[in-house]
């Protein structure tokens, strides 16, 4: 229940930045934002990153959805461009907090 809880919360989070991304020019986050990860603790490692990517994953349903929305005259092509530029800066951030990760333990 706590996991579903933490999920659903960061969810809601990822959709309010992929608002304000509509109307911000640069939607990632400060470098205080990412949290450093202890990476003696497995467990700890592990849950983060399933998070990140269920968060990732939620937002490539999300544009998948919008992609059939448009199809069927429902939204824009813009609305759907919005997902998309959501999706590839969420991705990006992902992807650049564990790299960083990836050379701090290097």
């Amino acid at each position: 229940m706590m996991k579903e809880k933490k999920l659903s919360q960061m969810i809601l989070k990822l959709h309010d930045r992929a608002e304000a991304a509509k109307y911000d020019g640069d939607s990632s986050p400060p470098y205080q934002e990412v949290k450093m990860l202890n990476f003696h603790d497995e467990e700890s490692v592990v849950h983060t990153v399933l998070e990140d990517f269920y968060a990732v994953g939620a937002l490539a349903d999300e544009l998948t959805h919008g992609f059939h929305m448009e199809e069927r005259g429902y939204i824009d092509r813009t609305e759907v461009n919005s997902r998309l530029i959501a999706f590839a800066r969420e991705l990006e951030r992902i992807l650049d907090k564990w790299e960083t990760h990836a050379v701090l333990i290097a």
